[in-house]
């Protein structure tokens, strides 16, 4: 096929496209009793199972003295500080963590109930929801 064909082809692609999308987008009405009645009878698809993402900043105590230790803390607690400010979270992570997952930001993953420690799960899951986004 010539370069010539191919835009050509490419052109009228989209300008049958434009075409459709004009002659019909005023002519379908969906009602609000068809949309109620597709919620209703596809109810299930719209259910999510309850879902926590989790990220971390991981700083190492291990091998460290008391000393250093305490000074990781302090850290820890000036980390958190800046979160609580609006510090972007994957950012820090990216900068300051020590974990495998530094690179990506820190992330885990998404986890669902039951999927997680009992006490890991008990203290995500309890989160206020709107202080858990900050």
């Amino acid at each position: 096929m010539s370069w010539e064909d191919y835009k050509a082809q490419i052109r009228n692609s989209l300008l049958t496209q434009v075409v459709i999308s004009k002659e019909m987008r005023g002519r379908i009405i969906i009602g609000d009793d068809d949309i109620k009645k597709f919620y209703d009878d596809h109810q299930k698809e719209f259910v999510r199972p309850e879902q926590v993402v989790l990220a971390e900043i991981f700083l190492s105590t291990t091998d460290k003295t008391p000393e250093e230790t305490a000074v990781i803390e302090h850290k820890a607690e000036d980390y958190l500080n800046r979160l609580k400010k609006g510090e972007e979270f994957s950012e820090m992570a990216k900068r300051y963590s020590e974990g495998s997952t530094a690179k990506e930001g820190g992330g885990l993953g998404t986890f669902e109930r039951g999927q997680l420690s009992k006490q890991l799960e008990d203290a995500t899951f309890s989160l206020n929801r709107a202080a858990s986004r900050k």
